[in-house]
């Protein structure tokens, strides 16, 4: 008697054949390999590695042999007292981290579609420079999408820099642009440079302007060139062809407007500064505006996947819309 074509369907056995992996150039391999890959790639050590992922030593060198095997070369240089990682390795490792990156996002992207949920939005900020913008973001965010999560980390700008490369936060928020073809960005806010003046400062009477010739002379907050490039560049164009007496080195606004207001200097400070609300300080406008202007961009990765970008990104380009006009 003739039985069915065993063609029909696979066989249970055959289903537990088939791997969960990722073909490259030829190559075949497995999320599990690469997985395993990349925790020893950051361990540098079985044992720690394999306490990672929880399993034993064996099966995990098993899974790194099968991986260089099925790529022709060597990942690690393994001595009895250490493992290092090839030039090979180093490169492919970032290839992995970014497979396994793509193979997660994706996941969780399908995840969030079934469940209809919005998700995580992380932004970096730092709080002098989006002070007075982060509460309209989070408002118009919640308009677009009131299920949206935003965990708001605050760190310096090189910080947010690492952090949105690495995939670490979602958005970061710079003065000043990366030339990295990963990212992408828009002008988000433009804002004036203003006179911040001690309240007791002769120039603090006058409800006027204040012309760059009338601070000739005068004792003016510097900053960082190396902790505050960015404002440094700008307020020496501003002060071209003014002699001013330069006094402290500073990196933050905040602590600059304190010595302001304990009449240590005048600074030039971005005009949401004056949002702190520091008692014993003025803020005048510079006659002079030129292109003196104060800027901010919203940066991310062109390959985040996270789902909540489509409402972020709706958000950013309303304000990009707003600080261009």
């Amino acid at each position: 008697m003739l039985g069915r074509p065993t063609h029909d369907r696979p066989s249970p056995r055959m289903h537990r054949m088939m791997p969960c992996g990722y073909q490259r150039g030829g190559a075949v391999f497995t999320f599990d390999q690469l997985k395993s890959f990349v925790v020893l790639a950051q361990e540098l050590h079985f044992g720690h590695a394999a306490e990672v992922l929880n399993m034993t030593q064996p099966p995990l060198s098993r899974q790194i042999q099968k991986l260089e095997a099925e790529l022709g070369f060597l990942l690690f240089d393994r001595t009895k007292k250490s493992v290092s990682l090839t030039q090979a390795g180093v490169a492919f490792r970032d290839e992995a981290e970014k497979i396994l990156r793509i193979s997660e996002s994706s996941r969780e992207l399908a995840r969030k579609i079934a469940e209809g949920s919005a998700g995580e939005l992380r932004l970096g900020i730092t709080a002098t420079a989006i002070m007075g913008l982060l509460g309209e973001i989070l408002e118009l965010l919640d308009d677009r999408a009131p299920g949206i999560s935003v965990d708001v980390q605050e760190m310096v700008s090189q910080d947010q820099m690492d952090a949105v490369l690495r995939g670490a936060i979602d958005v970061a928020f710079l003065r000043e642009l990366s030339d990295s073809p990963e990212l992408d960005s828009l002008l988000v806010l433009s804002e004036p440079l203003l006179v911040a003046i001690g309240s007791r400062h002769p120039l603090a009477v006058t409800s006027r302007s204040v012309s760059v010739t009338d601070l000739e002379g005068e004792q003016v907050l510097t900053y960082s060139p190396d902790q505050a490039h960015y404002f440094n560049a700008l307020v020496e164009s501003v002060l071209n062809g003014v002699t001013v007496r330069p006094s402290q080195e500073m990196t933050q606004v905040h602590s600059m407007l304190a010595l302001v207001a304990a009449n240590r200097g005048i600074a030039l400070v971005p005009a949401s500064a004056a949002k702190m609300g520091m008692s014993g300080i003025v803020f005048r406008p510079i006659a002079e505006r030129g292109d003196s202007s104060v800027q901010l961009y919203a940066v991310w990765r062109r390959d985040n996947f996270n789902p909540v970008m489509r409402a972020a990104l709706g958000v950013l380009r309303d304000l990009h819309a707003r600080s261009v006009q």
